[in-house]
């Protein structure tokens, strides 16, 4: 997967409280427990 986040922060933006990127996690891990058979 890839997902490209715009941000001012510069490259250690992932440490900070990104709601795009949180959200693109969540989609991604959501997804992988789906296929798994479990819930997330």
């Amino acid at each position: 997967s890839f997902v490209e986040i715009e941000t001012d922060r510069g490259h250690d933006a992932f440490l900070l409280d990104e709601p795009e990127l949180f959200a693109a996690i969540n989609g991604f891990i959501a997804s992988a427990a789906r296929a798994r058979g479990l819930s997330a």
